[in-house]
C-alpha cells in the first residue's frame, strides 16, 4: 500500500521545555502583547485627611490606617524620639501627675477608663494626703488656638462660662439630687 502525500504528518519534536506547549516561559512577543491586554490594579494613593496633616513627625503625609497606627509596634521602631508614641510622652506623664493614685490603680486593675484627671488644682493636697504638682494646660476653648466650631470673629465672653459645672456648685447639685427609693415587696 502506497501512502498518499497527504496523509503523511511529520514526526513532532523532541521535548524541550522551550518548545512545550503549555510552558510557563514566554518568548518576547508572547510578553509585550500580554503587558498591554492586562488588567492593570488601581491605584492605592489616598489623599491625606485632616489626621495626617496633623502629624508633623516628618515632612511627607502619609494616610494613617487607623486610631492605633500610631501605638503600632513597626512605627515604634526608631531609637531617635521620632516616634509617633513620643509625641505623647510629656503629655500623658502630666495626666498620671494629676490623677490620684487611687483612679490610676482602678483604671488598671478594672479596665475602666482613666477618671478624675485634673481633679485637684496643681499645688494643692487631697484628703489622702496626696499633693498634685502637675503644670495646667490651656484652656484652648477660651484662647485663639483651638479650632473649635465658633463663627469668625466671635470670640467668647465671661458670661458664656458663668454657668459652667464646677467644684463649688457640684456639691450642692449632687445634695439635691433625689432618686426614687424602690419599694422592695415580699414574696408570700
Amino acid at each position: 500500500m502506497v501512502s498518499s502525500p497527504a496523509s503523511t504528518r511529520p514526526s513532532p519534536p523532541p521535548y524541550s521545555p522551550t518548545n512545550h506547549p503549555h510552558s510557563h516561559s514566554r518568548s518576547s512577543s508572547n510578553s509585550s502583547t500580554h503587558s498591554r491586554t492586562r488588567i492593570r490594579p488601581s491605584s492605592t494613593y489616598l489623599p491625606p485627611d485632616v489626621i495626617d496633616f496633623l502629624d508633623d513627625i516628618t515632612p511627607f503625609h502619609y494616610h494613617h490606617e487607623g486610631p492605633y497606627d500610631a501605638a503600632s509596634h513597626h512605627r515604634n521602631r526608631s531609637c531617635h524620639n521620632r516616634n509617633p508614641i513620643d509625641a505623647l510622652k510629656s503629655s500623658n506623664e502630666e495626666a498620671l501627675k494629676a490623677t490620684p493614685p487611687g483612679k490610676i490603680a482602678d483604671c488598671i486593675w478594672n479596665s475602666r477608663p482613666l477618671d478624675g484627671v485634673a481633679y485637684y488644682p496643681p499645688g494643692s493636697t487631697d484628703p489622702e494626703g496626696n499633693t498634685y504638682d502637675y503644670e495646667e494646660g490651656s484652656n484652648m476653648m477660651t484662647e485663639d488656638r483651638g479650632d473649635f466650631r465658633r463663627w469668625p470673629g466671635m470670640k467668647f465672653r465671661d458670661e458664656d462660662f458663668k454657668n459652667d459645672f464646677d467644684s463649688s456648685i457640684r456639691g450642692s447639685v449632687t445634695s439635691s439630687w433625689k432618686f426614687p427609693r424602690f419599694r422592695c415587696r415580699r414574696r408570700r
